[in-house]
């Protein structure tokens, strides 16, 4: 499991607590806001929004709507 993250995002922090709090083994991507990583064509096809945070499981993808 992956979770595509900003640094100091309200909501991405909230997603890691929640995984750490239900002791789930993720890997932690860091998205450079500042640089637009999000906004790239790869993190495109994640997350069609291009929000941050996202949340990949295998082939389930979620993304904040």
């Amino acid at each position: 499991m992956k979770l595509y993250s900003v640094s100091d995002g309200p909501p991405s922090l909230a997603c890691q607590q929640l995984l750490k709090a239900l002791d789930i083994k993720y890997e932690l991507v860091n998205v450079n806001f500042g640089k637009g990583d999000h906004m790239t064509e790869e993190y495109e096809k994640l997350n069609p929004q291009k929000e941050i945070p996202t949340l990949v499981d295998n082939d389930l993808i979620m993304g904040e709507r």
